[in-house]
Parts: structure tokens; sequence; C-alpha cells
């Protein structure tokens, strides 16, 4: 998470800096979202499955899919089946601006409907 960047020798601080972001998606799109945001100073923090986000096991010229996309950020694993995981979700959607989740995201749907207080994109 960066809150600052180097402009003409000196330190700025970037436009997004002290918004937290909550994301549950995994591939290029949702990802691309937050890596914009954590780019411009957003604390992104990214929500895997247990299994890990599936681009980490990307082989050949996707390899380095998961690096790209996922700088910037912080991030975790869950299983957002189970009540505890469901939970998890909710403490991390609380205090956030922004939380959004992949279309087929198993599971956290329906917490994440419920919880829907903020502004989502899908």
């Amino acid at each position: 998470m960066r809150e600052t960047t180097e402009v003409n020798g000196s330190a700025a601080r970037l436009p997004l800096a002290g918004v937290r972001v909550a994301e549950f998606s995994q591939m290029v799109m949702g990802p691309s979202c937050g890596m914009i945001l954590a780019d411009l100073g957003a604390d992104v923090i990214k929500v895997e499955p247990l299994k890990g986000d599936r681009t980490r096991h990307f082989k050949g010229v996707a390899s380095g899919f998961f690096g790209t996309y996922s700088r910037n950020k912080r991030s975790l694993a869950i299983d957002a089946t189970t009540a505890a995981g469901q939970e998890v979700a909710r403490r991390l959607i609380g205090p956030s601006k922004l939380h959004w989740q992949s279309a087929n995201e198993r599971g956290a749907a329906s917490t994440f409907r419920a919880h829907c207080l903020r502004t989502t994109c899908s």
C-alpha cells in the first residue's frame, strides 16, 4: 500500500490514500480495477479462496498475471462457504469504502449481497 509518490524530487500524497477497498475477485477484470485503485494509493485488501487466486497457478506467458494484477495490495485467503469465513468477509467489508466480487465466486455471493451497503461493481 502506497500513500505517496515522488513528483519532481519530493513526495506527493496519492489521491486515494486512506481509502480501504475489499476485493473479492479473481482472474483479470476485477483485479485490474483493484490494481488501478491501489496504484492511486487505496489500501486494497485482496481476498482469495483457500486455494489462492487462479492466476497464481498460470504457466507460460500468463505466469505474470498474478504479480501484475495484485501489485500494491495486501491479501488473505478465506473459505467464504463457512460461517467463520463469512464473518471475516463482513469485517473486511464493514470499514471499506468500496468492495466488489467476481460474479462466479461460489459461497460468497449471499454474504456480499446481504452487506452491499456501499458502491459495488461486479
